[in-house]
């Protein structure tokens, strides 16, 4: 997901980009659902109640409570974001496990896709 518009400095991929065939969300505001398309692409994408996304308790933290409060699942990868400072970051992490929903490292999420993944072929 971008943060600024399209031309910005900082606005460009790096180190990872989506495939031709994902969508790419232009945020405007800290919360990605806000005057986005995100909302309806993941409900046409049954999302909803399975998964939901760069400073943890700023941006990170309102997309993930905002999807909370539209009824989607949300998960915080808790490796995969960082604040201005650790203890930020971490109080966003305990906050977020207490209330909105789950918290899991990069590792975790991957074992566990792996492994669902692993079940879903030999079914």
């Amino acid at each position: 997901m971008r943060e600024l518009p399209q031309g910005n400095v900082g606005a460009e991929f790096t180190g990872i980009a989506p495939r031709e065939s994902e969508p790419v969300v232009i945020k405007h505001r800290y919360s990605a659902f806000l005057n986005t398309r995100l909302d309806s692409y993941c409900a046409r994408s049954r999302w909803r109640h399975r998964r939901a996304r760069v400073a943890t308790n700023v941006c990170v933290e309102s997309t993930a409570r905002h999807g909370f409060m539209l009824d989607y699942h949300t998960v915080f990868v808790s490796d995969c974001s960082a604040a201005y400072d650790q203890a930020a970051h971490d109080m966003t992490l305990r906050t977020h496990q207490k209330h909105f929903g789950h918290v899991a490292t990069s590792r975790e999420i991957i074992d566990t896709w792996t492994a669902t993944h692993s079940v879903a072929a030999t079914a």
